[in-house]
């Protein structure tokens, strides 16, 4: 059986924004499908066997659970379309003797190095409050991004500017998942743009 059923289909398009309405749910929801009982999402294994996604609780549910993942799903197709708008003040650049080699901005939109997560989440959480969740919905979603943008950060990198939609720096920490920071390292960085 395919997803999402007609009736979620119009429901969806009832609670997303104008410029959303259009939105191809085909190929944003490639390989998904449901169980018999219409309410367990599974997904298309391409490296093993399928799995569930998941099991609504009823069919309210899994409508909200539907336009989440509608959100999500726009968001991760839109990265590269929004990418080219954000200034990173480092990017990886290429592999030389084992160490990354950067490429470093004199002008930019955020003080680190890049990552594709937060405009994929800026996405996504533009997508929920457009989508009228309720607010306490909205906000969780919000902390749950905000903790993963921050995961490599000993002291907190990344907060959530809510009149605005979107991620601000709120320190100027550096992420840890490397033993030397290298980007900042001037034999490390083969370009500068201003």
């Amino acid at each position: 059986m395919i997803v999402p059923k007609p009736d979620h289909k119009k429901w969806i398009r009832d609670h997303f924004p104008e410029e959303l309405k259009k939105e191809d749910f085909d190929f944003l929801l490639w390989g998904v499908y449901y169980l018999e009982d219409g309410l367990t999402v599974m997904q298309v294994g391409d490296r093993g066997p399928d799995k569930v996604l998941y099991k609504a609780k009823d069919e309210e549910d899994l409508k909200w659970w539907l336009l989440d993942f509608f959100c999500s799903r726009h968001a991760d197709s839109n990265v590269l379309k929004h990418e080219k708008n954000v200034t990173w003040h480092w990017n990886y650049g290429d592999v030389k003797n084992n160490h990354w080699r950067y490429i470093e901005h004199r002008h930019y939109d955020y003080n680190t190095l890049e990552d594709q997560r937060l405009i994929r989440y800026d996405l996504y959480l533009k997508n929920l409050k457009k989508a009228s969740f309720p607010e306490d919905y909205f906000r969780k979603k919000v902390e749950e991004c905000i903790d993963i943008m921050n995961y490599w950060f000993h002291v907190p990198h990344w907060g959530y500017d809510y009149e605005n939609l979107r991620f601000i720096e709120i320190s100027d920490s550096i992420p840890t998942d490397y033993e030397k920071f290298e980007y900042k390292n001037p034999k490390y960085i083969t370009k500068v743009v201003d």
